[in-house]
């Protein structure tokens, strides 16, 4: 059975001192990555407690409804059945009388101020990880361990060297003094306390087919990623593996069988059920994207319908090592050639120390995935922008697509102006190329009307997921309408197997990832830098990079003639490559069975 694990977040107006395993005595902000502090910032009114598994969601409610200091509180759940409460207190409370109270209760476990970086949260667990040198010993851990009271919990199954740790309420320091203590002790790449995180997803989703899907073709605005030439060359290679982390989990669908289907990981629960959660449709629907079944006669069409996809399901809310764990899994255990990441975080002061697991995790995929050749890291960039203001607001890329060489991914309207909420470049990392989501402004009653989320993919199926029903376009108002019920005469699909409305850097995110499993699927060879070379090299603004377009959209059929021409291929389709505008300088191989026309 799940231990279930309770942390309690609490608000307050001031944070008093108070002795109890030395936690709420904190006075160091910042933590140890390479020989740098990451600084922090002590929220001088919020601190986190954890209660022992046995500790119920009633009896916490019941404790804090008794305690004459909490105003009222809200209750978040995060995996592995723990839950966050974060509770409001009263003006005037008195905080160092309500710390003995909280400690005096046996069920605490856990007490630590947060932290701050920007607008986001950093929430510590009673846990802490360190990445020790190559030359420590495991002598030199259990001594420091010992002397300090500290609990090792485990070694990374993944990257050497790194371990978590379990301060005790023996233990003489707080979480973050005890994590620089072991890097300033221990020659150390990096030390901070297992944060909780939570993850911005990259939709713009609303409430509940290949003519729909603009972005695949567009016959309106002629702005599309020119996939229908692409199929010439290839639809994908079942040797190609599109690890797909991300919330909701997935299913067979009708569009997307099991034999395309890969066994994932359910790093939400610990478990391998996959199941998708009942109204949270967001990884069918990148799912979809990429690798939906072509010309099968239902749903939509998906970019690369030939690959594979591992689905992997994280939460919404996770520490930073399950998510590092989560990438760790996908490039060491599910050999993925690339991972698909329609997710961020809202942290707009954001660097690469600030997650440090989750960095070393993708810098690791970016350097032994593949058989070293790396895996491909595909990023939404967020949908931090607003740019219908008198003074726009440009937002920031958000982690992790703003680590150095993540593919980082933008959006573009249909008529191939940037999208409202898509993010100029930042310092770290640029945008890399943009894709399609979203209608262009709508002129209607002497209003614009921006719909953002119009892109077509799959839903759930049945009666859960993001629509229960079917839909109708309104032509005259681009509007669309749904139908629970007795849906439009001669819609003869099954209602709510799709949806009409994914949206944001979320359902540009995958289109990229789609395409490069196409160019996978003719060169498995290529690095990761001939992948960013060709996307870049073969988008529609190649010649002068731009801080909002990067490179420009993706062009499905210029990417793969540009490998065709400059890296060399392997044909394993009956394919059409029109010659007299090739220029082919590397070898073509038409595998068995195969048919090239020239």
């Amino acid at each position: 059975m799940k231990k279930h694990i309770a942390i309690v977040y609490l608000l307050f107006l001031f944070i008093l001192f108070s002795p109890v395993y030395n936690i709420l005595n904190a006075q160091q902000s910042f933590f140890y990555y390479q020989d740098k502090k990451v600084p922090l910032e002590i929220s001088q009114n919020e601190i986190v407690v954890k209660f022992k598994p046995s500790f119920t969601n009633d009896q916490i409610k019941n404790f804090l409804k008794l305690n004459s200091s909490v105003d009222k509180f809200e209750i978040h759940s995060l995996s592995h059945s723990r839950v966050f409460v974060k509770t409001i207190l009263k003006n005037n409370t008195n905080l160092l009388s309500l710390s003995n109270k909280l400690i005096d209760n046996t069920n605490v476990e856990f007490i630590s101020k947060i932290f701050k970086q920007g607008n986001s949260d950093f929430i510590p667990s009673d846990n802490f990880l360190v990445k020790f040198k190559s030359s420590v010993t495991p002598e030199q851990i259990n001594s420091i361990c010992k002397t300090h009271n500290v609990k090792i919990v485990k070694e990374s199954k993944y990257v050497k060297n790194l371990y978590t740790f379990k301060i005790t309420p023996q233990s003489d320091l707080d979480i973050l003094a005890m994590a620089n203590l072991f890097y300033e002790s221990i020659p150390s790449d990096w030390a901070t306390p297992d944060f909780l995180v939570k993850i911005h997803l990259n939709n713009i989703p609303n409430d509940p087919y290949f003519q729909n899907q603009y972005y695949l073709q567009d016959n309106t605005y002629h702005h599309d990623i020119n996939v229908v030439n692409a199929w010439d060359i290839s639809k994908g290679s079942s040797t190609v593996k599109v690890a797909v982390i991300d919330y909701g989990g997935l299913e067979p669908h009708e569009d997307l069988p099991a034999s395309r289907i890969l066994p994932g990981y359910n790093f939400a629960d610990d478990n391998n059920d996959l199941t998708p959660n009942s109204n949270e449709a967001h990884e069918m629907a990148v799912a979809g994207i990429i690798a939906a079944t072509l010309n099968n006669g239902v749903g939509i069409s998906g970019i690369a319908p030939g690959v594979k996809i591992i689905p992997i399901k994280i939460s919404e809310e996770n520490t930073e090592s399950e998510l590092a764990d989560a990438i760790n899994w996908a490039v060491e255990v599910g050999h993925a050639d690339i991972i698909n990441n329609s997710w961020g975080f809202n942290n707009n002061q954001a660097s690469p120390d600030t997650y440090p697991d989750i960095t070393q995790a993708i810098d690791d995929a970016f350097t032994y995935g593949r058989n070293g050749n790396g895996t491909i890291v595909v990023c939404a960039a967020g949908n931090t922008a607003d740019r219908n203001q008198s003074f726009p607001e440009y937002g920031f890329i958000e982690y992790p697509a703003m680590l150095p060489g993540a593919i980082a991914v933008g959006a573009i309207q249909r008529n191939g102006d940037i999208q409202v909420y898509s993010p100029r470049s930042g310092n770290y990392n640029p945008i890399t190329v943009v894709a399609l989501s979203g209608l262009p402004a709508t002129p209607y009653g002497g209003n614009i009307i921006y719909n953002n989320g119009d892109v077509w993919s799959l839903d759930i199926p049945g009666q859960q997921g993001w629509n229960p029903g079917n839909y109708e376009i309104d032509p005259p108002n681009n509007f669309i309408q749904y139908f629970s019920s007795n849906p439009p005469s001669g819609d003869s699909y099954p209602p709510g197997n799709y949806t009409a409305n994914f949206g944001g850097t979320s359902a540009s995110c995958p289109q990229v990832t789609g395409l490069c499993a196409l160019i996978l699927s003719i060169n498995s060879s290529l690095t990761y830098g001939d992948i960013k070379n060709i996307l870049g090299q073969s988008s529609d603004r190649f010649w002068i990079p731009d801080q909002d377009y990067g490179h420009g959209c993706i062009d499905a059929y210029n990417a793969l003639k540009y490998t065709i021409e400059n890296y060399g291929a392997t044909i394993t389709q009956d394919a059409l490559l029109p010659v007299d505008t090739y220029n082919i300088s590397s070898n073509v191989v038409v595998a068995y069975g195969a048919t090239l026309t020239i």
